[in-house]
């Protein structure tokens, strides 16, 4: 850059100083915005993923009105790529009470995959026990 060429870019920025600032302003909270976004963005994919990991939580959940036998979990279990599979049961019941009817989905509790997070309390351990969400 020539020497005048240099000294009027000074003497444009001096004369019209708030325009050029505003502009740096305006440039450097779209920067902020766009880091800032896009760091929240890997923390949640990575804090999801890990609290995901923590609860062994399933990737595909296969659903059948027909019983799935301890022989078609142990065929889906024998798969390639698959690293474990769980029964569980699940049924809709109706709880009525004195003053409201509620309805309510029974599940029996898993023992490897999808395993709850308990807040309070413990898991069920009896067939006498239930949890609830």
């Amino acid at each position: 850059m020539k020497k005048t060429q240099r000294k009027d870019a000074f003497r444009n920025i001096s004369k019209q100083f708030v325009s050029y600032f505003s502009i740096i302003v305006i440039s450097m909270l779209a920067v902020t915005a766009f880091l800032g976004i896009n760091y929240a963005a890997d923390a949640l994919i990575v804090n999801a993923s890990d609290y995901m990991n923590r609860l062994h939580f399933r990737d595909v959940e296969i659903t059948s009105t027909m019983l799935v036998t301890e022989n078609d979990i142990e065929a889906i279990r024998n798969m390639e790529g698959i690293s474990d599979a769980e029964g569980v049961y699940q049924t809709s019941a109706k709880l009525l009470g004195k003053t409201n009817n509620l309805s309510v989905y029974v599940i029996s509790a898993p023992q490897r995959i999808s395993l709850p997070k308990i807040r309070q309390g413990h898991i069920p351990v009896s067939a006498s026990d239930c949890a609830l969400e």
